[in-house]
């Protein structure tokens, strides 16, 4: 709160008494606010709203009273939203689940009773003037279905009917929290579309998150995040010193406990009204509320382990009959030696690297309050270890949300939360001093370095690299129900991200490089993202069928980053400053500030509440865009059909619910920052032997820079059958990206930068998603519910200009860009035939290769399926299952290709008795340099999680003092079933990098193991 007060001046800057309408910012050193047409024409058409459909009279009262429960137990719902339809008129029921609606309009009207994780139950009443009505709603629990609540982007909660677009939803329970370790895990396999792929088992690292594919070919193509109305750092790599691969992720900084619905917006046809920032989806985050009660305080205890539970490979070498090492299979053909035998050694299991790492969790929460005011409140402590000495996590996690309503018109929330931590990293995947690189190319016998190929286990674990992190995310809003038609909403907030990299190594331990003199880094980085937004919203019927619901208004968003970097070498013993550094001094600083402005106006038609027609417009200005671009507009639509409660459609249990929708949408992603403009970076140049100050050309910038833009079609159904005992999913998407910024080489005639972006490509997705979730059983005493997802997805590069195809990837030119194949593809030579002999190892003649490099396959998944099991016993019991699957990809297996052909350690190349193909793969890599031989299929099926919960009879809890006692007991990452060679198919030695894919001397995912107490009082 302390850093909201003092920068209050330069936020938003405006002239004093302009309105939130005029707000004009410095875009890129211009003055650039909306053009005025936009802003005359958003107000003039939301004032014409008001001035049609404002009500021309009073009308006589009455009031309504009731209760809500819960269908399953009848027990009461406090905190349920009860609304009348077509107004903003409402309250929230009390402890008892009671409720009081008072001046509600005589006549026949239409009551909405929402809860999250509940059916809404809309009821009709016929209110009597100065009369009150009485009525009893029970809400049948469903996470999914066409009466769930959704939050759009524009900020209005709508029954999921109403949507033309498809929004994944994840409404976290207790045994899914204990399942998993961080914020990713609790997405993955959970919505149609969503890819989440772990890089590997580090602790503290994060995950790399695609919803319905890879649009960008420059670009990130992670989604954005929203918590509670801010905008939040979304940084998948964020860390300014790498450790080989593996990196820090701001998802994971998220409490899932403090999480109560997550949304998933997939596409552009649901993410237009976030503009410019949202073409690859869009995560909304809500946070756990307060409810009408007395205190709730709950409390748990959680412990685990983690183990990894791989065997790793010997490193092997043939000893030939005069006893020299290096006897290869293609030796042992040729007759160059006789292989007497082989001698093998394993030092990550020698020296006992590996440990069970321990982890635990402590939380405590507390939620209640008054019908004015309610309160939810929580902190949560988290020491966890990896399998790696020095590979651990410590966070902290505080949360304070806040809701207040000084009366049946006004109400003002706060959502706050702080989260502080420090993780470690081990030095690993593409670095000669990794734990687990090290040893896999290390020796064949043990020695000084303990088989390690540098510095040995007990010096590596002294390079520490560490990263600290303040981050506070706090929003504020206020809504106001100015008449029953019409409505306003405003918010403010900041995520503030203040971050310490650093690592050391003292002197004389690791013998490489500068290394042994000592090296110690420090980086201090703050990231701060502000969003301010504000609202009108008029609802109105245009006819006794035809309900219309208008609403305009304007968002603002600042994302401010300032770095200072400091390293040196040649530290004094016992000291890890800076201070204490003789040699090797850099310094240097980053700044960078993106600002964006918008406005957008959005019109809703109900006709008979059955069919909806939803349309929207969003205008952006940024200071990324180039000098000659001055606006960009974001159009959506959707269309939803509830064809079931059409009189004509056939009244049978069978099938009895259906429903049609359709929508497309366009949305945007901003060039970096000063990608658009030409600057000049400041050196130290070298004059007479002096230095003096001077610069260097930064960037070449084009001033015809444009956002890219992305549009997406989607269409499907949901149906009901069986009396909702089967729900029914589906839906098709076809998502193209144009003006795809692509890097064009400059000539160096022009004294420029080498390279600068330029608009130019164009890429395609498009698929199949589905959901079906089924009631096997629902009797009294048990319950058994399953849900099967998945998605198909092929991207394909369309254009990528007259550029020629970009290659990358490890090794230099295994992956590629190119036009007709999925976007970082993999390419080379591949094995088309091996004549195996009769007896003997594989000969290089053997061998056939293709004759020039081929596409190979997709680095990234093309397909996703899920199955969740939830089984509840008795009231007493509910048990948990998570099983999912990742296919149509392949992985280049570079941690064999290096130890088979740079290391000569692996098995194959020395024993006449291994899988021929794999002698064959070597082969063909030693002897004619073709990687592509080594990039496999990956498809994998992994028994993700299972848990199972006991239920303490209340007798039994109220003994302790308790209102509730639960145990839970949770098993993660359980089995994996795949043909992938390697230790696992779900790694990346990159970590959550836009697309750069390798299994290169990666440790692989953990097993976990968790148990939890939980008790409320």
């Amino acid at each position: 709160m302390k850093k909201i007060m003092r920068r209050p001046a330069h936020l938003f800057a405006g002239r004093p008494g302009m309105t939130p309408w005029m707000w004009t910012t410095d875009l890129a050193g211009r003055a650039a606010a909306l053009p005025m047409t936009i802003l005359r024409t958003l107000p003039a058409a939301f004032l014409v709203a008001l001035l049609l459909h404002a009500p021309v009279s009073a009308q006589q009262t009455g009031s309504v009273e009731g209760v809500v429960t819960t269908a399953e137990t009848g027990r009461p719902l406090a905190g349920a939203q009860i609304t009348v339809e077509g107004t903003t008129t409402g309250v929230l029921s009390g402890p008892d689940g009671a409720f009081t609606l008072g001046a509600v309009s005589a006549g026949i009207q239409t009551l909405e009773i929402r809860f999250i994780g509940f059916a809404t139950v809309r009821q009709e009443v016929e209110v009597v003037p100065g009369d009150v009505v009485g009525i009893t709603v029970r809400l049948e629990r469903q996470a999914i279905g066409l009466e769930g609540i959704v939050l759009t982007a524009a900020g209005a909660e709508v029954r999921r009917r109403e949507l033309g677009n498809v929004v994944g939803n994840i409404l976290p329970e207790e045994s899914d929290l204990v399942a998993i370790t961080s914020f990713s895990e609790l997405l993955q396999g959970r919505s149609a579309g969503v890819v989440v792929s772990s890089p590997g088992g580090t602790v503290g690292t994060g995950a790399r998150i695609r919803i319905r594919g890879s649009a960008s070919v420059s670009l990130s193509n992670e989604p954005l995040v929203i918590i509670d109305g801010v905008r939040a750092d979304n940084s998948a790599q964020s860390s300014s010193i790498g450790v080989g691969g593996q990196s820090f992720s701001r998802f994971e900084d998220l409490n899932p406990r403090d999480i109560e619905n997550i949304e998933i917006l997939k596409g552009p046809a649901a993410t237009a009204m976030y503009g410019t920032a949202a073409a690859a989806g869009a995560i909304q985050i809500t946070t756990r509320g307060g409810r009408v009660s007395d205190p709730r305080w709950n409390v748990f205890v959680e412990r685990g382990l983690s183990e990894d539970f791989h065997d790793y490979p010997d490193n092997v070498t043939g000893l030939s009959t005069a006893g020299q090492p290096g006897c290869r299979i293609d030796l042992q053909a040729a007759g160059v030696c006789e292989l007497e035998s082989l001698r093998t050694f394993n030092p990550i299991q020698a020296s006992g690297l590996l440990r069970t790492g321990d982890r635990q969790r402590f939380g405590l929460s507390v939620t209640g309050g008054s019908e004015q005011f309610t309160y939810f409140m929580s902190g949560e402590l988290q020491d966890e270890e990896g399998a790696l000495p020095n590979n651990d996590l410590w966070r902290m996690s505080l949360r304070g949300n806040f809701d207040h309503r000084f009366s049946d018109r006004l109400a003002v929330s706060v959502r706050t939360g702080f989260t502080r931590s420090t993780a470690r990293l081990p030095q690993n995947d593409n670095n000669t001093l990794g734990m687990i690189s090290g040893a896999l190319l290390g020796a064949s016998q043990d020695g000084p370095t303990r088989g390690w190929l540098v510095g040995g286990p007990d010096a590596l674990v002294r390079y520490e690299t560490e990263q600290e992190v303040d981050r506070v995310v706090v929003g504020a809003e206020g809504s106001w129900e100015a008449t029953e038609w019409l409505s306003f909403r405003g918010s403010v907030g900041l995520d503030d991200v203040e971050r310490h990299d650093n690592s050391f190594v003292p002197p004389r331990t690791i013998f490489f490089a500068t290394l042994p003199i000592g090296e110690r880094v420090s980086n201090k980085i703050d990231v701060e993202t502000y969003t301010a937004r504000f609202s009108g919203r008029t609802s109105y019927r245009l006819s006794p069928s035809v309900q219309g619901n208008t609403a305009v208004g304007g968002e603002a968003n600042r994302q401010r980053f300032h770095g200072t970097y400091a390293s040196a070498t040649g530290l004094l013993d016992g000291t890890r400053s800076l201070g204490a550094a003789t040699e090797d001094f850099t310094v240097s600083e980053a700044f960078s500030d993106v600002r964006t402005l918008a406005g957008w106006i959005e019109q809703r038609i109900a006709w008979r509440d059955r069919v909806y027609l939803n349309a929207a417009f969003r205008a952006d200005d940024d200071n990324s865009f180039g000098d000659q671009f001055d606006l960009v507009w974001y159009p959506s639509l959707s269309l939803s059909w509830v064809v079931n409660e059409e009189a004509w459609f056939p009244d049978s249990p069978t099938f009895n619910s259906f429903r049609l929708r359709g929508a497309v949408g366009r949305a945007g992603l901003r060039p970096g920052f000063r990608d658009a403009l030409f600057f000049l970076t400041p050196q130290t140049v070298n004059v007479d032997g002096t230095n003096q100050p001077g610069f260097s050309i930064g960037g070449a910038g084009n001033p015809d820079l444009r956002p890219e833009i992305v549009t997406e079609v989607e269409g499907g159904f949901d149906a009901g059958l069986l009396e909702d005992r089967v729900i029914l999913e589906a839906t098709y998407f076809h998502k193209r990206s144009r003006d795809a910024l692509v890097s064009r080489r400059l000539a160096p005639s022009l004294g420029a930068t080498t390279t600068r972006f330029e608009n130019l490509a164009e890429v395609v997705n498009q698929g199949m998603e589905f959901g079906v979730t089924t009631i096997l059983l629902n009797r009294p005493g048990l319950r058994v519910e399953t849900g099967v997802s998945g998605s198909f997805t092929d991207n394909e590069l369309i254009n990528l200009g007259d550029v020629e195809p970009i290659v990358f990837g490890l090794g230099g030119d295994s992956q590629r860009h190119q036009e007709g194949y999925p976007l970082g593809g993999y390419w080379g030579r591949v094995v088309q035939e091996v004549n195996i002999p009769s007896q003997g190892p594989v000969r290089p003649g053997d061998v056939v290769l293709s004759d020039q490099a081929r596409f190979i396959g997709s680095a990234l998944p093309t397909r996703e399926f899920s199955l969740n099991l939830n089984v509840r016993l008795l009231d007493r019991i509910a048990v948990r299952a998570l099983v999912d699957h990742q296919g149509g990809h392949y992985l280049f297996n570079t941690t064999r290709q290096f130890r088979c052909l740079s290391f000569q350690n692996c098995r194959e190349i020395h024993d006449p008795t291994a899988d021929p193909m794999l002698q064959a793969q070597a082969l063909a890599g030693l002897y004619q340099g073709a990687a592509g031989v080594f990039v496999e299929p990956a498809d994998f099926t992994r028994l993700r999680e299972v848990a199972i919960t006991f239920t303490a009879p209340p007798g039994l809890a109220s003994r302790v003092g308790a209102d509730g006692l639960r145990l839970t007991l949770a098993g993660r990452n359980l089995a994996t079933w795949t043909d992938y060679t390697g230790l696992d198919p779900e790694l990346n030695f990159a970590g959550q990098a836009n697309f750069a894919t390798a299994d290169f001397l990666t440790q692989p995912p953990l097993r976990h193991f968790t148990a939890r107490v939980s008790v409320d009082f």
